[in-house]
């Protein structure tokens, strides 16, 4: 979506006094002007061209709900994902319930300095970063603080993505509703529509005291997100937890737990499994201890696109990076120890550099 688009507002798309006695002949011309004005949103490119392929071309306006058990970094993901659309210049706000915006950034950091690390010094200007850094070394190691030099680097080089993230921690207190006003704030004060991320559905708290069960919570917390999205015409990203039966097998609409509205509400489904997981003698514990891990993302459904592409990925859970495996090189027997920086991950990594430093 163009920065420059008009921003949506719920009273100019969704005044039911209005039109609600109104034909759709007598809408059409409204509809019929915005299409050749150009005022629909095209698609937000998530850094991933494999994905973006997959979902047809990148990130529309609707709700997007992504799901994996646990330690496959669907939390990483979007993360890296919200990044790399920030750097393009577009605001993205994140409602963290379970991690602190100090991690979060650190997660950023880290990853950051495993792209300038593996290039080895070839990424444009010749950076050179001496050495990664880990999340746990940024928040619980004093010794850092006696690499000055190479912290002000890194974040330095994060501020463009930084000056696009905005990070809402909650502990628990944090409802749907509060997320619509502080979205429609966002925009009235930015005069831009943001991408929205929820991490994760399941903990926001509950819209109203009258919805006793977990289903009717979930049920009514996806039905307000979408609104949220169709109102203001931008693309919500909720993160989900799946149920535990769905643990050894591979991901499934029905492993959405709590809420059947997940399934019938959300414009875009997608899961993230271990590459051959289901598979004859896959041992999901020793898979998810590799280095990187080989994670794919399966499209289950798409309101408006093609459902089924598998964007597959490594997964570096050291420096909490992600990066596309190119499909011609999907044979199982090439990927158990394939190191980073090889491949076409190089060129991939060039390409980041490109994108953070072009101003």
């Amino acid at each position: 979506m163009d920065n420059n688009t008009k921003v949506s507002t719920p009273t100019a798309n969704n005044d039911t006094s209005t039109n609600q006695h109104q034909s759709v002949a007598d809408y059409m011309p409204d509809l019929l002007q915005r299409i050749l004005s150009g005022a629909r949103p095209p698609a937000i490119s998530t850094g991933f061209p494999q994905l973006d392929s997959a979902l047809g071309g990148g990130l529309y306006p609707g709700l997007y709900t992504i799901g994996a058990i646990s330690s496959l970094g669907k939390t990483t993901l979007m993360c890296q994902i919200a990044d790399q659309i920030a750097v393009g210049g577009r605001d993205v706000l994140i409602f963290s319930l379970e991690m602190g915006e100090d991690e979060i950034i650190a997660k950023s950091i880290s990853r950051l300095s495993a792209v300038y690390k593996n290039l080895e010094g070839k990424n444009p200007g010749n950076v050179n970063v001496p050495r990664t850094v880990t999340v746990r070394e940024l928040l619980n190691n004093p010794g850092i603080k006696g690499e000055k030099a190479l912290l002000d680097h890194l974040f330095g080089a994060y501020r463009r993505a930084g000056n696009h993230i905005y990070i809402y921690e909650g502990k628990g207190d944090i409802s749907v509703k509060d997320v619509y006003n502080i979205v429609e704030e966002h925009i009235q004060r930015m005069n831009r529509n943001p991408v929205v991320v929820i991490d994760y559905i399941q903990i926001l708290a509950p819209y109203d005291a009258k919805f006793s069960t977990d289903k009717q919570h979930i049920d009514k917390t996806i039905l307000e997100l979408k609104r949220l999205s169709r109102d203001f015409d931008l693309a919500v990203i909720g993160i989900s937890s799946l149920n535990r039966m769905s643990y050894n097998d591979k991901v499934s609409m029905s492993a959405y737990k709590e809420s059947g509205a997940i399934e019938y509400s959300s414009d875009v489904l997608i899961g993230l499994q271990l590459l051959g997981v289901g598979e004859p003698g896959f041992d999901v514990e020793q898979a998810k201890q590799q280095d990187p891990r080989k994670i794919e993302l399966v499209v289950l459904k798409n309101r408006n696109g093609p459902i089924g592409p598998m964007s597959p990925m490594y997964f570096y859970p050291r420096w909490n990076y992600f990066t596309e495996i190119p499909v011609e090189n999907m044979n199982l027997s090439t990927l158990t120890s394939t190191p980073l920086c090889t491949l076409f991950l190089n060129n991939q990594l060039q390409l980041t550099i490109q994108n953070w430093q072009e101003q």
